[in-house]
């Protein structure tokens, strides 16, 4: 594994850590305000994960409303 590859995947560990502390601060922060959990955060996760999707050039591959659906704009973002 040369150093690179090390300093990538140290990398995406730290990103990807990044975005599962932003949740669970999101969530304890609701719980400790309100006293119960609001499972909403899932929802608003799951939405920002399928904008993001599409935004990276993504499509929808399924049967249905969106099949084949792709947006015309896409980010500069693109993975090797």
């Amino acid at each position: 594994m040369t150093l690179t590859q090390i300093i990538q995947n140290l990398l995406n560990g730290l990103s990807v850590g990044s975005v599962y502390a932003i949740f669970a601060l999101g969530y304890t922060l609701v719980f400790s305000i309100l006293g119960i959990i609001n499972f909403a955060h899932g929802a608003v996760f799951t939405l920002g994960a399928y904008f993001t999707y599409i935004l990276m050039g993504g499509a929808f591959g399924f049967n249905g409303l969106l099949a084949n659906l792709k947006l015309p704009i896409a980010l500069p973002l693109r993975s090797p």
